[in-house]
């Protein structure tokens, strides 16, 4: 039997081939292909046209001797924990699908990606339980556990140029930090990180502000769960936005306000 990781017991192209999947003369195709894109082979055999994605990750779960999963045979929901962010899972192919006797369950669509790796183990520092999944699945799963984080990187990523330099030389100045809270991607912001925790039951929300980032965290069930990190610079500006929607004083600073 293939152990997890024994990459030396045989390569994924010579599966191919002995499973009838792609001949010889593809595969040299293939290769010479990989010195150029320094793609992996079996994602060079994909874009080439010779297999399907499917049939590779099928061979690679042989291979790797990790499960095969499909969007279908993830679960519908994961339960809430700190995870690492939107821009990471899209960036690695990877997901969280769920937490077993303390083991992270993780579909990545390229297992063998080290950094990704490492960088998971680094996160939740315990135990990876590895699955394979194609990349379209675990978009999709993305999407499905994460929808509202996905919305609200769109939304980052949307930010005017004037949300964006707010700096600390004009935080006193209290026109213009109204002017920025009134922004779309203020008020959609904000709105965002409103809706999320009432979709996932919290009772409090918490905004704490920290030299470098902002960070929002929701008590579900008593436990303070990390929600969002936010840069620094819009501190103000959120601030601000909440302080207009709880119909407090913006320009009071010093001194707690009920709202």
């Amino acid at each position: 039997m293939i152990k997890k990781g024994d990459l030396q017991v045989k390569h994924i192209g010579q599966m191919l081939i002995d499973s009838g999947l792609i001949n010889k003369s593809q595969l040299e195709i293939a290769l010479k292909e990989q010195q150029n894109t320094r793609r992996r082979v079996g994602e060079t055999l994909v874009n080439l046209g010779f297999i399907s994605t499917n049939d590779m990750l099928d061979t690679l779960s042989l291979q790797l001797g990790f499960k095969y999963l499909k969007f279908q045979e993830f679960p519908k929901a994961i339960p809430p924990d700190s995870y690492p962010s939107v821009k990471f899972m899209k960036q690695y192919r990877v997901v969280p699908i769920g937490k077993d006797n303390g083991v992270l369950k993780v579909a990545m669509a390229d297992p063998l990606d080290s950094y990704a790796l490492a960088a998971l183990r680094l996160y939740f520092k315990g135990d990876i339980e590895i699955v394979i999944s194609n990349e379209k699945d675990i978009e999709d799963a993305i999407e499905q556990y994460f929808g509202n984080s996905v919305q609200m990187t769109s939304i980052m990523e949307g930010m005017s140029e004037e949300a964006e330099s707010l700096d600390t030389d004009i935080k006193d100045d209290v026109h213009h930090l109204r002017d920025m809270a009134l922004e779309a991607p203020i008020v959609k912001l904000v709105n965002m990180l409103i809706t999320k925790a009432i979709e996932e039951r919290a009772s409090d929300i918490h905004i704490e502000a920290f030299e470098n980032k902002i960070m929002v965290r929701y008590r579900i069930d008593g436990i303070l769960i990390e929600a969002e990190s936010l840069p620094k610079k819009l501190q103000s500006a959120v601030i601000s936005r909440i302080k207009i929607m709880s119909k407090m004083n913006i320009a009071e600073r010093r001194l707690p306000q009920d709202g």
